[in-house]
């Protein structure tokens, strides 16, 4: 379906947007696009549940670089 879908449109005047609703639907993705209204499949994830999307421990709490959870 066209992001600019027009139920009311008699003919296909060429105009139809296939790609400004693209974008990762999941809110719980790193690259979360409120905007988007159809998933286009790429959507990106912490490498482990210990670090969030920038690599960075979640738990660290003497600032080691080594998550809690894996010392």
């Amino acid at each position: 379906m066209a992001c600019n879908y027009d139920s009311e449109a008699v003919i296909n005047d060429g105009s139809c947007d296939y790609n400004s609703c693209l974008g990762c639907t999941n809110p719980a993705a790193c690259n979360y696009d409120a905007a988007a209204t159809i998933n286009n499949g790429e959507c990106t994830f912490p490498s482990s549940s210990d670090v969030d999307c920038n690599g960075d421990c979640l738990e660290d709490a003497n600032n080691n670089g080594i998550c809690d959870p894996l010392e």
